[in-house]
């Protein structure tokens, strides 16, 4: 099996254009360039702010939020904090923010 190792990053102008080229020729919408989404990782409840980490479900979890691009392949990934938190702060708190 032929595993390859990359490394994310977020695309230069010319992919850039290339990636907001296809998303609108499978939408319609112009200028995407990225589909941002995230979920939850089901995780032991923490010894340390326990209650923290309980999502809206009722089990303790920690968030992750990725964007990808028109090939579904990973942009950027942004994880580990407490499942209480709503996706607008995580947006807020991530890298790409």
């Amino acid at each position: 099996m032929n595993h390859r190792c990359k490394v994310l990053s977020f695309p230069n102008q010319i992919r850039a254009i290339e990636i907001a080229r296809n998303f609108e020729q499978l939408t319609g919408f112009p200028g995407i360039i990225g589909a941002i989404d995230g979920c939850h990782i089901r995780i032991l409840k923490p010894m340390e702010y326990p209650n923290s980490y309980i999502n809206r479900k009722g089990y303790p979890s920690i968030l992750l939020q990725g964007i990808c691009d028109n090939k579904k392949l990973f942009l950027d990934v942004y994880a580990g904090e407490p499942g209480s938190l709503h996706d607008a702060r995580l947006f807020t708190k991530s890298d790409i923010f």
